[in-house]
């Protein structure tokens, strides 16, 4: 089986469909079936009522009946969803060293990965992030230390 990789990219998000064909296909010929489910799943979408069909985002999105772009290329062309064994995923980019990060987004996962980490012998001093963080705090306030003479 030969593994594709489809979706899209933006500045502030991603999303991908993993799919499978017993057939091996160039770029270009991916590019068609793509084009091919796009129409297929806007004919889809505008057969209902408050679906929008405006990027191809929302195409490969589909809608609250899952008819997404990966379902049209599975009944147009025969793909098939991948099979995983499992999936490991923590949210965000909290830091690692230290669980105070996004505390309240964290999961049990990440928290595992830290104490791993904690154990390895690392500490927030060694989240250079947070190095950079501080260094600018420490800077602005020497630039501006009218904000912070009323502080402890």
């Amino acid at each position: 089986m030969y593994k594709y990789k489809i979706g899209y990219t933006s500045y502030e998000e991603s999303s991908f469909a993993e799919l499978e064909h017993e057939k091996q296909f160039t770029r270009e010929e991916i590019r068609d079936m793509v084009a091919e489910a796009t129409v297929d799943n806007i004919k889809k979408l505008k057969a209902m009522p408050n679906e929008y069909t405006h990027s191809f985002k929302t195409i490969f999105s589909g809608d609250y009946e899952n008819n997404t772009l990966a379902d049209s290329l599975i009944s147009l062309f025969g793909f098939k969803r991948i099979e995983y064994e499992q999936h490991f995923s923590v949210f965000g980019w909290p830091s690692i060293f230290y669980k105070n990060d996004w505390a309240n987004d964290r999961d049990e996962d990440l928290d595992y990965i830290t104490d791993k980490v904690r154990a390895a012998g690392f500490t927030e001093k060694d989240d250079t992030y947070w190095q950079h963080q501080q260094e600018i705090e420490e800077d602005y306030k020497k630039e501006h230390p009218e904000e912070f003479k009323d502080k402890v």
